[in-house]
Protein backbone atom coordinates (compact mmCIF):
# COMPACT_ATOMS: atom_id res chain seq x y z
CA UNK A 1 0.00 0.00 0.00
CA UNK A 2 2.54 2.15 1.12
CA UNK A 3 4.50 1.71 -2.55
CA UNK A 4 1.26 2.20 -4.42
CA UNK A 5 0.71 5.62 -2.44
CA UNK A 6 3.96 6.67 -3.05
CA UNK A 7 4.27 6.12 -6.72
CA UNK A 8 0.42 7.88 -7.21
CA UNK A 9 1.88 10.71 -5.70
CA UNK A 10 4.71 10.93 -7.88
CA UNK A 11 2.40 10.67 -11.27
CA UNK A 12 0.27 13.06 -9.29
CA UNK A 13 2.72 15.29 -8.74
CA UNK A 14 4.31 15.80 -11.80
CA UNK A 15 0.96 16.08 -13.78
CA UNK A 16 0.32 18.54 -11.12
CA UNK A 17 3.60 20.75 -12.53
CA UNK A 18 1.75 20.36 -15.95
CA UNK A 19 -1.25 22.25 -15.27
CA UNK A 20 0.38 24.54 -12.15
CA UNK A 21 2.71 27.51 -12.68
CA UNK A 22 6.07 25.01 -10.95
CA UNK A 23 5.36 23.28 -7.59
CA UNK A 24 3.26 25.28 -5.71
CA UNK A 25 2.37 28.30 -7.89
CA UNK A 26 -1.91 28.75 -9.09
CA UNK A 27 -3.21 26.96 -11.25
CA UNK A 28 -2.62 27.88 -15.02
CA UNK A 29 -5.74 28.77 -17.53
CA UNK A 30 -6.34 27.82 -20.67
CA UNK A 31 -6.74 31.46 -22.48
CA UNK A 32 -3.94 32.60 -20.76
CA UNK A 33 -1.69 29.89 -22.88
CA UNK A 34 -3.42 30.73 -26.00
CA UNK A 35 -2.67 34.10 -25.25
CA UNK A 36 0.86 33.20 -24.63
CA UNK A 37 1.01 31.25 -27.95
CA UNK A 38 -0.73 34.06 -29.69
CA UNK A 39 1.74 36.31 -28.50
CA UNK A 40 4.68 34.20 -30.13
CA UNK A 41 2.93 33.53 -33.14
CA UNK A 42 2.69 37.66 -33.36
CA UNK A 43 6.89 37.81 -32.39
CA UNK A 44 7.58 35.10 -35.06
CA UNK A 45 5.55 36.49 -38.15
CA UNK A 46 7.51 39.67 -37.27
CA UNK A 47 11.12 38.06 -37.12
CA UNK A 48 10.73 35.09 -39.85
CA UNK A 49 9.53 37.26 -42.63
CA UNK A 50 12.55 36.15 -44.88
CA UNK A 51 11.40 32.37 -43.82
CA UNK A 52 7.86 32.32 -44.40
CA UNK A 53 7.82 28.07 -45.23
CA UNK A 54 9.43 28.13 -41.77
CA UNK A 55 6.43 30.19 -40.69
CA UNK A 56 3.36 28.41 -42.04
CA UNK A 57 5.26 25.36 -41.14
CA UNK A 58 5.32 26.02 -37.38
CA UNK A 59 1.77 27.60 -37.82
CA UNK A 60 0.36 24.22 -39.43
CA UNK A 61 1.94 22.17 -36.71
CA UNK A 62 0.36 24.84 -34.16
CA UNK A 63 -3.55 24.11 -35.70
CA UNK A 64 -3.15 20.30 -35.93
CA UNK A 65 -2.31 20.57 -32.25
CA UNK A 66 -4.67 22.44 -31.38
CA UNK A 67 -7.26 21.03 -33.50
CA UNK A 68 -10.27 20.22 -31.02
CA UNK A 69 -12.55 17.95 -33.66
CA UNK A 70 -10.20 15.27 -33.92
CA UNK A 71 -11.78 12.16 -32.35
CA UNK A 72 -10.83 9.89 -28.98
CA UNK A 73 -8.47 8.18 -30.87
CA UNK A 74 -6.57 10.94 -32.37
CA UNK A 75 -6.34 13.25 -29.75
CA UNK A 76 -4.59 10.26 -27.66
CA UNK A 77 -2.02 9.86 -30.73
CA UNK A 78 -1.49 13.50 -30.67
CA UNK A 79 -1.06 13.50 -26.90
CA UNK A 80 1.94 10.83 -27.19
CA UNK A 81 3.18 12.36 -30.07
CA UNK A 82 3.35 16.53 -30.01
CA UNK A 83 6.71 16.16 -28.41
CA UNK A 84 8.32 13.71 -30.55
CA UNK A 85 6.77 15.84 -33.45
CA UNK A 86 7.81 19.18 -31.98
CA UNK A 87 11.04 17.52 -31.66
CA UNK A 88 11.70 16.67 -35.37
CA UNK A 89 10.07 20.31 -36.52
CA UNK A 90 12.51 22.29 -34.08
CA UNK A 91 15.67 20.20 -35.94
CA UNK A 92 13.94 21.22 -39.54
CA UNK A 93 13.72 24.48 -38.47
CA UNK A 94 17.28 24.71 -37.66
CA UNK A 95 17.96 23.66 -41.15
CA UNK A 96 16.05 26.63 -42.06
CA UNK A 97 17.57 29.02 -39.84
CA UNK A 98 21.13 27.53 -41.06
CA UNK A 99 20.07 28.10 -44.16
CA UNK A 100 18.79 31.71 -44.00
CA UNK A 101 21.41 32.85 -41.07
CA UNK A 102 24.82 32.56 -40.05
CA UNK A 103 24.44 29.83 -37.66
CA UNK A 104 25.79 31.06 -34.13
CA UNK A 105 24.55 35.09 -34.85
CA UNK A 106 22.75 36.67 -31.87
CA UNK A 107 20.23 37.20 -34.80
CA UNK A 108 20.19 33.01 -35.29
CA UNK A 109 20.39 32.28 -31.88
CA UNK A 110 17.17 34.53 -31.14
CA UNK A 111 15.49 32.88 -33.47
CA UNK A 112 16.39 29.67 -32.33
CA UNK A 113 15.17 30.47 -28.83
CA UNK A 114 11.89 31.95 -30.59
CA UNK A 115 11.32 28.97 -32.35
CA UNK A 116 12.07 26.96 -29.38
CA UNK A 117 9.52 28.45 -27.04
CA UNK A 118 6.52 28.61 -29.73
CA UNK A 119 6.89 25.17 -30.21
CA UNK A 120 7.18 24.34 -26.27
CA UNK A 121 4.04 27.07 -26.03
CA UNK A 122 2.39 25.07 -28.90
CA UNK A 123 2.63 21.37 -26.85
CA UNK A 124 1.94 23.10 -23.34
CA UNK A 125 -1.38 24.08 -25.12
CA UNK A 126 -1.87 21.09 -27.06
CA UNK A 127 -1.79 18.94 -23.88
CA UNK A 128 -3.55 20.88 -20.82
CA UNK A 129 -6.78 19.68 -20.91
CA UNK A 130 -5.58 16.25 -21.58
CA UNK A 131 -3.49 16.74 -17.77
CA UNK A 132 -6.50 18.39 -16.06
CA UNK A 133 -8.80 15.38 -16.99
CA UNK A 134 -5.42 13.19 -15.59
CA UNK A 135 -5.30 15.21 -12.68
CA UNK A 136 -8.93 14.99 -11.77
CA UNK A 137 -8.98 11.00 -12.73
CA UNK A 138 -5.86 10.86 -10.59
CA UNK A 139 -7.52 12.62 -7.58
CA UNK A 140 -10.45 9.81 -7.73
CA UNK A 141 -8.12 6.88 -7.65
CA UNK A 142 -5.11 8.25 -5.02
CA UNK A 143 -7.68 9.16 -1.98
CA UNK A 144 -9.02 5.56 -1.66
CA UNK A 145 -5.64 4.54 -1.85
CA UNK A 146 -4.56 6.80 0.86
CA UNK A 147 -7.57 5.45 2.83
CA UNK A 148 -6.10 2.11 2.42
CA UNK A 149 -2.98 3.22 3.56
CA UNK A 150 -4.68 3.98 6.70
CA UNK A 151 -6.30 1.13 6.94
CA UNK A 152 -3.49 -1.18 6.53
CA UNK A 153 -1.22 1.17 8.99
CA UNK A 154 -4.00 0.56 11.39
CA UNK A 155 -4.43 -2.97 11.12
CA UNK A 156 -0.82 -3.35 11.22
CA UNK A 157 -0.10 -2.19 14.59
CA UNK A 158 -3.03 -3.86 15.71
CA UNK A 159 -1.95 -6.89 14.44
CA UNK A 160 1.72 -6.32 16.18
CA UNK A 161 0.14 -5.35 19.71
CA UNK A 162 -2.27 -8.83 19.49
CA UNK A 163 0.96 -10.96 19.09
Amino acid sequence: CMLLVAGSGVIGRYVYTRIHHGLYGRQRTLQELQAQTGGFSADMAAGFRMAPELLARLRRFQHEATDASAGMLARFWRFVSIRPRAYVLYRQSLRDLNSQMRPGDDDWMQARDLVDTYLNGVVDLAQFRTYERIFSLWHVLHIPLVFLLLLSAIFHVIAVHMY
